[in-house]
């Protein structure tokens, strides 16, 4: 509380904050494995809201959804099944159900998008994706290297979205320390 008696009282409190707690920048390891019940997942749904990111079948944008249909759900960018054809044991093996569900793997999605979509590979729906909404895949962290939307690559992709995804976070957080800080002044 004596923090916030001093000249600049909010970066005094960033900074006793950091000193006490560490820096909250995330990394990709701290993505790693972890489902959307973690706070990181939702976190990475504002970023995205945040960024004008939009449903991938109907271009509505996820911060304005509306009715039933667009009720905002968690849709897995390489679908279970799939990755159950792959090889990956969603059932008793538990290290792979925590990567088959992990937050590198989830984007937020309207309800009608997600059920449109379904089952489908990345490399049939991206692609779509991408002609319809060009500017779709950026705000919501996936890389859009077509190679990296194959099965055979799901791996690489959860290595290289965890980056972007940690990357939007931290870019976001820094933001608000940012603005608040040129507020103060």
């Amino acid at each position: 509380m004596n923090v916030l008696e001093g000249e600049d009282p909010l970066a005094a409190l960033v900074t006793t904050l950091k000193e006490e707690e560490g820096d909250p920048h995330v990394t990709p390891e701290n993505l790693d494995m972890r489902g959307i019940r973690h706070p990181l997942y939702n976190m990475m749904r504002i970023v995205i809201r945040k960024r004008g990111g939009v449903d991938w079948r109907n271009g509505i944008e996820l911060a304005q959804p509306i009715g039933d249909d667009y009720d905002i759900q968690s849709h897995h960018i390489f679908p279970r099944a799939q990755l159950q054809r792959a090889g990956y044991d969603t059932g008793n093996n538990h290290h792979d159900k925590k990567r088959v569900n992990e937050i590198a793997n989830r984007v937020p999605a309207t309800r009608s998008g997600n059920l449109d979509i379904s089952d489908d590979p990345p490399a049939e729906y991206l692609p779509k994706v991408q002609k319809e909404y060009p500017d779709a895949l950026e705000p919501a962290f996936v890389p859009e290297n077509p190679r990296l939307w194959e099965m055979d690559n799901y791996e690489e992709f959860l290595r290289e979205r965890r980056v972007r995804i940690a990357d939007g976070i931290n870019g976001y957080l820094d933001g608000l320390v940012d603005d608040e800080f040129l507020i103060a002044d």
